[in-house]
């Protein structure tokens, strides 16, 4: 993971409205296989959702944590995810929530198994205590559907998060600068549309010539619909913990993991 890169547009994204000056993130780093492990182990009593993704974009799935092992850490992909083509990268970045802020680190060799992912411990987890929303991912399947259409520049692309203040999404050969602010964006969320009279760019990676990630602010949001957008967020939060995911394959948890 390049760390100065990550910081760099998690800074851009999670700063307030207000513009709050860089230095207001506090950043830790978890090291040691006994911390690491009772980390993960306070993940896993959560009922933590994890996202993952590849170097590429081309793996972006969630997973839930279900318990560490003595060699490592087991995972539960949602159902139907035993259908994702494809090896598994070599190496995955994992974004996971918590109540002490943002964690993250990287798994190496992750193996699946229909469902279940396994792979060693990390090696570190570096905590972001800045964030102020949570952020939802798997935004195409049948729960907590998001379309975002963006008049401006004829398509709907691919979501990849969205929380009360701002969303990511792909774009295909077209890369659009940070500070740039596109017009007219609607937000498709469900049953529900939500105008967003302006979206203003804080980041943009280019992964090759023909993909990009997008990370933008919500501007100029009503108050009444951007109440309705925290509350879809919240509810699509909690639809990741439920049933779905609570199957027998579920049951590999460790004794820590369930205490």
């Amino acid at each position: 993971m390049n760390t100065d890169d990550v910081w760099a547009a998690l800074r851009r994204l999670w700063a307030p409205p207000s513009q709050a000056p860089v230095d207001v993130v506090e950043e830790d780093t978890i090291r040691g296989e006994a911390q690491v492990r009772r980390a993960l182990q306070r993940l896993a009593r959560g009922g933590c959702i994890l996202s993952l993704q590849d170097e590429a974009g081309a793996f972006d799935q969630p997973a839930r944590l279900v318990g560490d092992q003595e060699d490592g850490m087991t995972l539960l992909l949602p159902t139907g995810a035993d259908d994702v083509p494809g090896p598994m990268p070599a190496l995955l970045h994992a974004t996971a929530c918590s109540d002490k802020g943002v964690l993250l680190f990287s798994l190496e060799e992750a193996t699946r198994h229909g469902r279940r992912l396994q792979a060693p411990l990390p090696r570190e987890i570096v905590q972001v205590q800045a964030r102020r929303h949570f952020r939802v991912t798997g935004l195409g399947g049948q729960h907590g559907h998001a379309v975002l259409e963006l008049p401006e520049l004829g398509k709907a692309p691919r979501l990849r998060n969205l929380s009360e203040e701002g969303v990511a999404f792909e774009l295909e050969q077209c890369c659009l600068p940070a500070g740039t602010v596109v017009r007219n964006a609607v937000l498709r969320l469900d049953e529900m549309t939500i105008a967003v009279p302006a979206l203003k760019v804080v980041y943009c990676r280019t992964h090759s010539p023909q993909q990009c990630t997008v990370g933008a602010h919500f501007e100029q949001l009503d108050a009444e619909e951007a109440r309705q957008l925290r509350r879809w967020v919240a509810a699509a939060q909690a639809v990741l913990v439920r049933p779905d995911w609570n199957d027998s394959e579920s049951n590999t948890a460790s004794p820590d993991a369930r205490r």
